[in-house]
């Protein structure tokens, strides 16, 4: 028997300032990106939603923006919820480094 089928929303957008790096999910963490470790903890998703500026994935992924951009993470959980299908969705942060 197989569990719900789930939509998975990654938020990865913000502005990064307090680690003072251009892009937080892309540090890399035990040879992975954060973000792709995000990923590979919600691959079971019927479809990933990363809302942020795009940018290249281990996985594919469906991407969308807040608006206006750099809103905060409401306005970005609001832009990701508007494409779920799925009954279940699970919220991720795009800067997990031990999510799995």
């Amino acid at each position: 028997m197989t569990g719900p089928s789930y939509d998975a929303i990654v938020l990865a957008g913000g502005q990064s300032r307090r680690m003072q790096v251009e892009d937080k999910t892309r540090v890399m963490v035990g040879g992975r990106p954060l973000l792709d470790r995000v990923l590979a903890a919600v691959a079971g998703a019927a479809q990933v939603i990363v809302v942020g500026e795009e940018r290249r994935t281990d996985v594919p992924v469906r991407w969308t923006c807040e608006e206006p951009r750099g809103s905060g993470p409401a306005s970005a959980l609001a832009a990701g919820l508007a494409l779920a299908d799925a009954d279940v969705v699970v919220v991720l942060a795009g800067d997990l480094p031990f999510v799995t």
